[in-house]
Protein backbone atom coordinates (compact mmCIF):
# COMPACT_ATOMS: atom_id res chain seq x y z
CA UNK A 1 0.00 0.00 0.00
CA UNK A 2 1.51 3.30 -1.04
CA UNK A 3 2.10 6.21 1.49
CA UNK A 4 -0.62 8.50 -0.50
CA UNK A 5 -3.22 5.33 0.32
CA UNK A 6 -2.87 5.63 4.10
CA UNK A 7 -5.25 7.20 6.43
CA UNK A 8 -4.23 10.91 7.95
CA UNK A 9 -3.24 10.84 11.53
CA UNK A 10 -6.35 12.25 14.06
CA UNK A 11 -6.30 15.84 14.24
CA UNK A 12 -4.65 16.85 17.70
CA UNK A 13 -6.78 17.28 21.03
CA UNK A 14 -7.81 20.98 21.13
CA UNK A 15 -4.90 22.82 23.17
CA UNK A 16 -7.72 25.75 23.45
CA UNK A 17 -10.04 25.75 26.96
CA UNK A 18 -13.04 28.29 25.05
CA UNK A 19 -13.05 25.24 22.50
CA UNK A 20 -13.58 22.63 25.37
CA UNK A 21 -16.16 24.56 27.46
CA UNK A 22 -18.19 25.02 23.68
CA UNK A 23 -18.09 21.66 22.82
CA UNK A 24 -19.59 21.03 26.73
CA UNK A 25 -22.24 23.06 26.04
CA UNK A 26 -23.30 21.00 23.10
CA UNK A 27 -22.85 17.51 23.95
CA UNK A 28 -22.89 14.87 27.14
CA UNK A 29 -22.51 11.57 25.37
CA UNK A 30 -23.14 9.82 21.92
CA UNK A 31 -26.30 6.79 22.44
CA UNK A 32 -26.87 4.72 19.58
CA UNK A 33 -30.51 4.36 18.50
CA UNK A 34 -30.21 0.49 18.02
CA UNK A 35 -30.90 1.29 14.29
CA UNK A 36 -27.38 2.23 13.17
CA UNK A 37 -28.16 5.87 14.04
CA UNK A 38 -26.73 7.93 17.12
CA UNK A 39 -27.50 11.02 18.56
CA UNK A 40 -25.91 13.60 21.00
CA UNK A 41 -27.24 14.61 24.52
CA UNK A 42 -26.51 17.83 25.69
CA UNK A 43 -24.89 18.14 29.13
CA UNK A 44 -27.02 20.95 30.54
CA UNK A 45 -30.05 18.39 30.21
CA UNK A 46 -29.32 15.87 32.98
CA UNK A 47 -27.47 18.00 34.89
CA UNK A 48 -30.62 20.07 35.01
CA UNK A 49 -32.79 17.86 35.73
CA UNK A 50 -30.99 15.86 38.37
CA UNK A 51 -29.97 19.86 40.24
CA UNK A 52 -34.07 20.49 40.06
CA UNK A 53 -34.66 16.65 41.13
CA UNK A 54 -32.17 17.40 44.38
CA UNK A 55 -34.35 21.06 44.93
CA UNK A 56 -37.55 18.97 45.09
CA UNK A 57 -35.89 16.32 47.06
CA UNK A 58 -34.61 18.68 49.66
CA UNK A 59 -37.81 20.95 49.90
CA UNK A 60 -39.72 17.91 50.05
CA UNK A 61 -37.55 16.83 53.21
CA UNK A 62 -38.17 20.47 54.69
CA UNK A 63 -41.87 20.43 54.06
CA UNK A 64 -42.46 16.87 55.90
CA UNK A 65 -39.84 16.71 58.71
CA UNK A 66 -40.11 20.06 60.17
CA UNK A 67 -43.82 20.46 60.79
CA UNK A 68 -43.63 16.86 62.32
CA UNK A 69 -40.18 17.28 64.68
CA UNK A 70 -41.91 19.00 67.58
CA UNK A 71 -44.27 16.11 67.63
CA UNK A 72 -41.67 13.75 66.87
CA UNK A 73 -40.12 14.51 70.47
CA UNK A 74 -43.14 15.09 72.66
CA UNK A 75 -45.14 11.84 71.06
CA UNK A 76 -42.13 9.17 71.25
CA UNK A 77 -40.89 10.88 74.33
CA UNK A 78 -42.13 14.01 76.35
CA UNK A 79 -43.01 17.76 76.79
CA UNK A 80 -40.10 18.62 78.02
CA UNK A 81 -37.88 16.74 75.53
CA UNK A 82 -39.44 18.34 72.46
CA UNK A 83 -38.69 21.98 74.80
CA UNK A 84 -35.15 21.55 75.47
CA UNK A 85 -34.27 19.36 72.11
CA UNK A 86 -36.72 20.96 69.14
CA UNK A 87 -34.70 24.42 68.73
CA UNK A 88 -31.26 22.97 68.66
CA UNK A 89 -32.22 20.15 66.42
CA UNK A 90 -33.78 22.89 64.00
CA UNK A 91 -30.65 24.54 63.76
CA UNK A 92 -28.05 21.83 63.70
CA UNK A 93 -29.36 20.76 59.99
CA UNK A 94 -28.56 24.61 59.19
CA UNK A 95 -25.53 24.49 60.67
CA UNK A 96 -24.04 21.71 59.21
CA UNK A 97 -25.23 23.34 55.32
CA UNK A 98 -23.42 26.55 56.82
CA UNK A 99 -20.47 24.35 57.96
CA UNK A 100 -19.95 22.21 54.60
CA UNK A 101 -20.86 24.57 52.09
CA UNK A 102 -17.66 25.84 51.48
CA UNK A 103 -16.35 22.39 51.90
CA UNK A 104 -18.40 20.72 48.85
CA UNK A 105 -17.41 23.99 46.67
CA UNK A 106 -13.27 23.78 47.47
CA UNK A 107 -13.46 20.10 46.90
CA UNK A 108 -15.13 20.69 43.17
CA UNK A 109 -12.71 23.91 43.30
CA UNK A 110 -9.33 21.40 43.47
CA UNK A 111 -10.59 18.89 40.70
CA UNK A 112 -13.15 16.57 42.29
CA UNK A 113 -15.57 15.78 40.30
CA UNK A 114 -18.91 16.84 41.12
CA UNK A 115 -20.75 13.35 40.11
CA UNK A 116 -18.73 11.78 43.11
CA UNK A 117 -19.43 14.26 45.34
CA UNK A 118 -23.09 14.22 44.59
CA UNK A 119 -22.89 10.81 45.32
CA UNK A 120 -21.13 10.69 48.57
CA UNK A 121 -23.47 13.80 49.65
CA UNK A 122 -26.52 11.10 48.70
CA UNK A 123 -25.09 8.55 50.92
CA UNK A 124 -24.98 11.41 53.86
CA UNK A 125 -28.20 11.76 53.54
CA UNK A 126 -29.29 8.61 53.15
CA UNK A 127 -27.38 7.64 56.96
CA UNK A 128 -29.18 10.83 58.38
CA UNK A 129 -32.46 10.11 57.20
CA UNK A 130 -31.94 6.43 58.68
CA UNK A 131 -30.82 7.93 62.22
CA UNK A 132 -33.83 10.37 62.01
CA UNK A 133 -35.77 7.41 61.25
CA UNK A 134 -34.44 4.74 64.45
CA UNK A 135 -33.45 6.95 66.82
CA UNK A 136 -34.31 5.71 70.49
CA UNK A 137 -32.86 8.75 72.11
CA UNK A 138 -33.56 12.69 71.40
CA UNK A 139 -29.58 13.70 70.94
CA UNK A 140 -29.65 11.04 67.82
CA UNK A 141 -32.62 12.71 66.00
CA UNK A 142 -30.14 15.95 66.33
CA UNK A 143 -27.16 13.83 64.81
CA UNK A 144 -29.38 12.56 61.89
CA UNK A 145 -30.48 16.43 61.33
CA UNK A 146 -26.62 17.43 61.61
CA UNK A 147 -25.35 14.65 59.46
CA UNK A 148 -28.18 15.30 56.84
CA UNK A 149 -27.53 18.97 56.88
CA UNK A 150 -23.98 17.54 55.56
CA UNK A 151 -25.17 15.74 53.00
CA UNK A 152 -27.45 18.84 52.07
CA UNK A 153 -24.45 21.09 51.24
CA UNK A 154 -23.77 19.52 48.08
CA UNK A 155 -26.39 22.17 45.73
CA UNK A 156 -22.74 24.44 44.80
CA UNK A 157 -21.10 21.99 42.26
CA UNK A 158 -24.08 21.05 40.35
CA UNK A 159 -24.99 24.63 39.86
CA UNK A 160 -21.31 25.41 39.06
CA UNK A 161 -22.02 22.62 36.74
CA UNK A 162 -24.88 24.01 35.08
CA UNK A 163 -23.62 27.36 34.53
CA UNK A 164 -20.44 26.15 32.73
CA UNK A 165 -23.13 23.04 30.40
CA UNK A 166 -25.50 26.73 29.48
CA UNK A 167 -24.54 30.23 27.27
CA UNK A 168 -25.53 33.12 29.14
CA UNK A 169 -29.01 33.49 27.09
CA UNK A 170 -30.36 30.17 28.34
CA UNK A 171 -28.33 30.43 31.98
CA UNK A 172 -31.20 32.34 33.57
CA UNK A 173 -34.31 30.07 32.15
CA UNK A 174 -32.49 26.87 33.16
CA UNK A 175 -32.29 28.36 37.04
CA UNK A 176 -35.99 29.34 36.70
CA UNK A 177 -36.94 25.58 35.96
CA UNK A 178 -34.73 24.32 39.13
CA UNK A 179 -36.64 26.89 41.33
CA UNK A 180 -39.62 25.79 39.76
CA UNK A 181 -38.90 22.15 41.26
CA UNK A 182 -38.18 23.75 45.08
CA UNK A 183 -41.38 25.00 45.30
CA UNK A 184 -43.32 22.08 44.14
CA UNK A 185 -41.04 19.90 46.71
CA UNK A 186 -42.59 22.31 49.29
CA UNK A 187 -46.65 21.47 47.78
CA UNK A 188 -45.53 18.14 48.01
CA UNK A 189 -44.37 18.15 51.10
CA UNK A 190 -47.65 17.97 53.58
CA UNK A 191 -49.38 15.76 50.45
CA UNK A 192 -46.74 12.97 51.93
CA UNK A 193 -47.41 13.94 55.40
CA UNK A 194 -51.34 13.60 54.89
CA UNK A 195 -50.66 10.51 53.28
CA UNK A 196 -48.71 8.92 56.35
CA UNK A 197 -50.88 10.39 58.75
CA UNK A 198 -52.39 7.16 59.86
CA UNK A 199 -49.45 4.87 59.51
CA UNK A 200 -48.79 3.36 62.73
CA UNK A 201 -46.52 -0.13 62.41
CA UNK A 202 -44.60 -1.88 65.74
CA UNK A 203 -42.07 -4.44 65.08
CA UNK A 204 -40.89 -5.22 68.79
CA UNK A 205 -39.55 -1.78 70.58
CA UNK A 206 -39.77 -0.32 67.54
CA UNK A 207 -42.28 1.99 66.38
CA UNK A 208 -42.81 3.52 62.41
CA UNK A 209 -45.60 6.80 62.40
CA UNK A 210 -46.43 9.71 60.52
CA UNK A 211 -43.45 11.56 63.22
CA UNK A 212 -40.41 9.24 62.12
CA UNK A 213 -41.82 8.19 58.88
CA UNK A 214 -40.64 10.71 56.71
CA UNK A 215 -36.77 9.35 57.58
CA UNK A 216 -38.17 6.46 55.55
CA UNK A 217 -39.60 8.01 52.83
CA UNK A 218 -36.22 9.91 52.45
CA UNK A 219 -34.09 7.52 52.56
CA UNK A 220 -35.58 5.90 49.72
CA UNK A 221 -36.19 8.92 48.13
CA UNK A 222 -32.13 9.53 47.92
CA UNK A 223 -31.19 5.95 47.07
CA UNK A 224 -33.56 6.49 43.64
CA UNK A 225 -31.41 9.92 43.15
CA UNK A 226 -27.96 8.35 43.93
CA UNK A 227 -29.04 5.56 41.17
CA UNK A 228 -30.08 8.51 39.15
CA UNK A 229 -26.50 10.26 39.72
CA UNK A 230 -24.59 7.50 38.98
CA UNK A 231 -25.82 6.48 35.38
CA UNK A 232 -26.72 10.09 34.15
CA UNK A 233 -24.94 12.62 35.61
CA UNK A 234 -21.89 13.22 32.80
CA UNK A 235 -18.46 14.33 33.36
CA UNK A 236 -17.78 17.90 32.86
CA UNK A 237 -14.47 18.95 32.28
CA UNK A 238 -13.60 21.70 34.20
CA UNK A 239 -11.64 24.66 32.56
CA UNK A 240 -7.94 25.59 33.78
CA UNK A 241 -7.70 28.24 36.49
CA UNK A 242 -4.77 30.23 34.58
CA UNK A 243 -5.05 33.62 32.56
CA UNK A 244 -7.65 36.11 32.87
CA UNK A 245 -10.26 35.35 35.99
CA UNK A 246 -13.05 37.47 34.67
CA UNK A 247 -13.09 35.65 31.18
CA UNK A 248 -16.36 33.76 30.20
CA UNK A 249 -15.62 30.14 29.11
CA UNK A 250 -16.55 30.54 25.89
CA UNK A 251 -14.44 33.79 24.84
CA UNK A 252 -11.20 33.52 23.41
CA UNK A 253 -8.62 33.07 24.44
CA UNK A 254 -6.62 35.39 22.64
CA UNK A 255 -6.23 37.64 25.49
CA UNK A 256 -3.54 35.44 27.47
CA UNK A 257 -1.45 36.65 25.36
CA UNK A 258 -1.87 40.65 26.48
CA UNK A 259 -2.33 39.88 29.65
CA UNK A 260 0.80 37.70 30.00
CA UNK A 261 3.57 39.67 32.06
CA UNK A 262 6.36 39.58 30.23
CA UNK A 263 9.61 40.86 31.59
CA UNK A 264 8.27 42.06 35.15
CA UNK A 265 8.05 39.30 38.32
CA UNK A 266 5.19 39.16 39.77
CA UNK A 267 5.20 38.62 43.59
CA UNK A 268 3.14 35.62 45.36
CA UNK A 269 0.65 37.81 47.00
CA UNK A 270 -0.17 39.31 43.33
CA UNK A 271 -1.75 36.05 42.33
CA UNK A 272 -3.51 36.19 45.58
CA UNK A 273 -4.95 39.56 44.83
CA UNK A 274 -5.94 38.51 41.46
CA UNK A 275 -7.94 35.55 42.18
CA UNK A 276 -9.75 37.85 44.44
CA UNK A 277 -10.23 41.10 42.45
CA UNK A 278 -13.65 39.66 40.85
CA UNK A 279 -15.39 38.92 43.98
CA UNK A 280 -14.66 42.68 45.35
CA UNK A 281 -16.25 44.31 42.75
CA UNK A 282 -18.81 46.40 43.39
CA UNK A 283 -21.71 44.60 41.11
CA UNK A 284 -20.46 41.01 42.95
CA UNK A 285 -20.26 42.86 46.49
CA UNK A 286 -23.83 44.31 45.77
CA UNK A 287 -24.86 40.54 44.83
CA UNK A 288 -24.35 39.51 48.12
CA UNK A 289 -26.28 42.08 49.99
CA UNK A 290 -29.08 41.35 47.75
CA UNK A 291 -29.19 37.29 48.03
CA UNK A 292 -28.79 37.97 51.88
CA UNK A 293 -32.03 40.48 52.14
CA UNK A 294 -33.98 38.27 50.09
CA UNK A 295 -33.44 34.71 51.75
CA UNK A 296 -33.77 36.66 55.43
CA UNK A 297 -36.60 38.06 54.40
CA UNK A 298 -38.10 34.69 53.21
CA UNK A 299 -37.44 32.92 56.53
CA UNK A 300 -38.49 36.03 59.05
CA UNK A 301 -41.71 36.17 57.41
CA UNK A 302 -42.17 32.55 57.02
CA UNK A 303 -41.38 32.65 60.74
CA UNK A 304 -43.57 35.39 62.04
CA UNK A 305 -46.77 34.67 59.46
CA UNK A 306 -48.39 31.54 61.57
CA UNK A 307 -47.91 33.22 65.10
CA UNK A 308 -49.51 36.17 63.83
CA UNK A 309 -52.53 34.89 61.90
CA UNK A 310 -52.88 32.37 65.30
CA UNK A 311 -53.40 35.68 67.84
CA UNK A 312 -55.03 38.04 65.58
CA UNK A 313 -57.18 35.56 64.00
CA UNK A 314 -57.67 32.62 65.32
CA UNK A 315 -56.47 30.31 62.22
CA UNK A 316 -55.10 27.02 63.16
CA UNK A 317 -53.09 24.76 60.95
CA UNK A 318 -54.97 23.47 58.25
CA UNK A 319 -55.85 27.59 57.25
CA UNK A 320 -52.37 28.46 57.57
CA UNK A 321 -51.45 25.63 55.32
CA UNK A 322 -54.08 26.78 52.98
CA UNK A 323 -52.15 30.26 52.89
CA UNK A 324 -48.71 28.19 51.94
CA UNK A 325 -50.40 26.02 49.44
CA UNK A 326 -51.21 29.15 47.52
CA UNK A 327 -48.01 31.10 47.82
CA UNK A 328 -46.72 27.77 46.82
CA UNK A 329 -49.12 28.06 43.84
CA UNK A 330 -48.61 31.33 43.05
CA UNK A 331 -44.87 30.69 43.04
CA UNK A 332 -44.56 28.20 41.03
CA UNK A 333 -46.63 30.40 38.23
CA UNK A 334 -44.53 33.35 38.68
CA UNK A 335 -41.34 30.90 38.15
CA UNK A 336 -42.98 29.60 35.02
CA UNK A 337 -44.01 33.17 34.06
CA UNK A 338 -40.00 34.21 34.51
CA UNK A 339 -38.87 31.19 32.60
CA UNK A 340 -40.32 33.23 29.49
CA UNK A 341 -39.21 36.99 30.56
CA UNK A 342 -35.94 35.74 30.72
CA UNK A 343 -35.64 35.00 27.34
CA UNK A 344 -36.44 38.57 26.33
CA UNK A 345 -35.57 40.87 29.04
CA UNK A 346 -32.06 41.34 31.19
CA UNK A 347 -31.51 40.11 34.32
CA UNK A 348 -30.70 43.55 35.47
CA UNK A 349 -34.46 44.77 34.82
CA UNK A 350 -35.76 41.67 36.30
CA UNK A 351 -33.99 42.01 39.53
CA UNK A 352 -34.67 45.60 39.84
CA UNK A 353 -38.53 44.69 39.73
CA UNK A 354 -37.70 42.48 41.50
CA UNK A 355 -36.89 43.99 44.43
CA UNK A 356 -39.74 46.56 43.91
CA UNK A 357 -42.25 43.96 44.47
CA UNK A 358 -40.53 43.47 48.09
CA UNK A 359 -40.12 46.86 49.23
CA UNK A 360 -43.85 47.40 48.19
CA UNK A 361 -44.61 44.60 49.83
CA UNK A 362 -42.84 45.03 53.45
CA UNK A 363 -44.77 48.67 53.46
CA UNK A 364 -47.89 47.23 52.85
CA UNK A 365 -47.31 44.53 55.62
CA UNK A 366 -45.53 47.20 58.10
CA UNK A 367 -49.21 49.37 58.18
CA UNK A 368 -51.25 46.28 57.86
CA UNK A 369 -49.70 44.62 60.99
CA UNK A 370 -48.95 47.87 62.95
CA UNK A 371 -52.94 48.45 62.83
CA UNK A 372 -53.78 45.12 62.85
CA UNK A 373 -55.64 45.16 66.48
CA UNK A 374 -58.20 47.79 64.99
CA UNK A 375 -58.91 45.83 61.85
CA UNK A 376 -61.70 43.07 61.98
CA UNK A 377 -60.61 39.77 60.52
CA UNK A 378 -62.41 40.07 56.99
CA UNK A 379 -60.67 43.27 56.58
CA UNK A 380 -57.35 41.96 58.27
CA UNK A 381 -56.82 38.45 56.91
CA UNK A 382 -57.36 40.05 53.02
CA UNK A 383 -54.78 43.03 53.44
CA UNK A 384 -52.24 40.58 54.86
CA UNK A 385 -52.62 37.99 52.50
CA UNK A 386 -51.92 40.61 49.33
CA UNK A 387 -48.70 41.97 51.08
CA UNK A 388 -47.92 38.09 51.25
CA UNK A 389 -48.56 38.02 47.59
CA UNK A 390 -46.70 41.21 46.40
CA UNK A 391 -43.79 39.42 48.63
CA UNK A 392 -44.18 36.31 46.52
CA UNK A 393 -44.55 37.61 42.97
CA UNK A 394 -41.14 39.70 44.05
CA UNK A 395 -38.94 36.88 45.28
CA UNK A 396 -38.40 34.92 42.26
CA UNK A 397 -37.17 37.88 40.33
CA UNK A 398 -35.48 39.02 43.19
CA UNK A 399 -33.89 35.64 43.71
CA UNK A 400 -33.32 33.31 41.22
CA UNK A 401 -32.63 36.07 38.52
CA UNK A 402 -29.73 37.21 40.85
CA UNK A 403 -28.21 34.27 41.37
CA UNK A 404 -28.27 33.48 37.78
CA UNK A 405 -26.92 37.09 37.09
CA UNK A 406 -23.87 36.25 39.94
CA UNK A 407 -22.77 32.90 37.61
CA UNK A 408 -22.24 35.43 34.44
CA UNK A 409 -20.16 38.24 36.65
CA UNK A 410 -17.77 35.73 38.14
CA UNK A 411 -15.09 34.35 37.17
CA UNK A 412 -16.16 31.15 34.97
CA UNK A 413 -13.41 29.21 35.45
CA UNK A 414 -13.78 29.67 39.33
CA UNK A 415 -17.60 28.54 39.76
CA UNK A 416 -17.07 26.03 42.12
CA UNK A 417 -15.21 28.66 44.73
CA UNK A 418 -18.16 31.28 43.69
CA UNK A 419 -21.14 28.97 44.27
CA UNK A 420 -19.92 28.05 47.52
CA UNK A 421 -19.04 31.48 48.57
CA UNK A 422 -22.89 33.02 47.57
CA UNK A 423 -24.06 29.62 49.71
CA UNK A 424 -22.31 30.35 52.55
CA UNK A 425 -24.30 34.30 52.33
CA UNK A 426 -27.21 32.51 51.83
CA UNK A 427 -26.60 30.21 54.41
CA UNK A 428 -25.88 32.66 56.76
CA UNK A 429 -29.25 34.46 56.05
CA UNK A 430 -31.12 31.24 56.93
CA UNK A 431 -29.92 31.42 60.04
CA UNK A 432 -30.73 34.84 60.98
CA UNK A 433 -34.18 34.93 59.34
CA UNK A 434 -35.81 32.50 61.92
CA UNK A 435 -33.83 34.78 64.65
CA UNK A 436 -35.22 38.13 63.96
CA UNK A 437 -38.97 36.75 63.29
CA UNK A 438 -38.36 34.64 66.59
CA UNK A 439 -37.20 37.54 68.92
CA UNK A 440 -40.26 39.89 67.82
CA UNK A 441 -42.72 37.45 67.16
CA UNK A 442 -45.03 39.72 68.74
CA UNK A 443 -43.80 42.91 66.98
CA UNK A 444 -44.79 41.71 63.66
CA UNK A 445 -44.17 45.18 61.93
CA UNK A 446 -40.73 45.46 63.57
CA UNK A 447 -39.95 42.34 61.70
CA UNK A 448 -41.45 43.71 58.45
CA UNK A 449 -39.73 46.90 59.18
CA UNK A 450 -36.37 45.28 58.89
CA UNK A 451 -36.99 43.11 55.73
CA UNK A 452 -37.95 46.96 54.12
CA UNK A 453 -35.02 48.16 55.36
CA UNK A 454 -32.28 45.31 54.34
CA UNK A 455 -34.53 45.23 50.26
CA UNK A 456 -34.32 48.70 50.32
CA UNK A 457 -30.72 48.66 50.14
CA UNK A 458 -30.52 45.98 47.59
CA UNK A 459 -32.19 48.19 45.61
CA UNK A 460 -30.58 51.08 46.64
CA UNK A 461 -27.59 49.11 45.04
CA UNK A 462 -28.69 47.71 42.43
CA UNK A 463 -30.54 51.35 40.79
CA UNK A 464 -27.65 53.21 41.90
CA UNK A 465 -24.78 51.98 39.45
CA UNK A 466 -27.50 49.85 37.53
CA UNK A 467 -25.05 50.42 34.37
CA UNK A 468 -22.35 47.91 36.25
CA UNK A 469 -24.65 44.98 36.62
CA UNK A 470 -24.36 43.90 32.86
CA UNK A 471 -22.26 40.39 32.20
CA UNK A 472 -20.43 42.35 29.39
CA UNK A 473 -19.16 45.52 31.17
CA UNK A 474 -18.03 43.65 33.90
CA UNK A 475 -15.60 41.10 32.31
CA UNK A 476 -14.21 44.35 29.92
CA UNK A 477 -13.35 46.39 33.21
CA UNK A 478 -11.72 43.31 34.99
CA UNK A 479 -9.94 42.43 32.02
CA UNK A 480 -8.81 45.88 31.59
CA UNK A 481 -7.66 46.17 35.03
CA UNK A 482 -5.66 42.76 35.01
CA UNK A 483 -4.04 44.19 31.61
CA UNK A 484 -2.80 47.18 33.23
CA UNK A 485 -1.41 45.02 36.32
CA UNK A 486 0.61 42.63 34.23
CA UNK A 487 2.24 45.67 31.97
Amino acid sequence: MSEDAKEPPPPPPSLDPALDSAEQRTKCCTVCNGCGCSKTIPMKVPIAFLTALWGFLTNVERAIILPTMWLYFKTYWNDQVARTWYGWTMASFSLSVLLFTPVYGYAAHSGIQTKYLLIFANMIELLGNLAYLVAQQPWVVLAGRFISGIGGSCDTPMYADMARTTTMEERTPYMAVTYVAKQIGIVFGPVCTLLMHKLHWTIGQFKLSVYNGPGLLMAALWAVHTILVLFFYPIVKKPPRGGSYMRPANESSEKDKLLRPTSKKRRCCDCDCEEWKPYVTYPVLSMYIMVFATYFCVMSLETVLPPVVAVYFNWDEVKVSYVYLGASGLLILMCIILHDLSKCIEDRRLALVGFICLVCAYVWLIFTTAFINGLTVELGAPLLIVGVAIHVIGMPLALAVTESLYTKMVPANDLDRALSYLRCVSNFAFLLGPLEGGIFVEYAYVVFLGNFLICALGLGLLAGRYRLFQPQLANKTVDREAYKSAK
